[in-house]
């Protein structure tokens, strides 16, 4: 029963996470991806590899 525990856990952590990346139409309650987010998540990404490796 530990393994699933283990993976129920992963689920719940994984479905908070992806919610942080999506945003609720006004309109019609759908998701939708939130495009701003996950650019700004990338940039941030690419910044830290950069200073990390030693890239000006």
């Amino acid at each position: 029963m530990r393994i699933k525990e283990l993976i129920e856990s992963f689920h719940k952590q994984d479905a908070k996470f992806s919610s942080y990346f999506h945003d609720i139409d006004e309109y019609n309650g759908e998701k939708k991806l939130s495009w701003i987010k996950i650019i700004i998540l990338w940039l941030v990404i690419l910044i830290t590899i950069g200073v990390i490796l030693g890239f000006p």
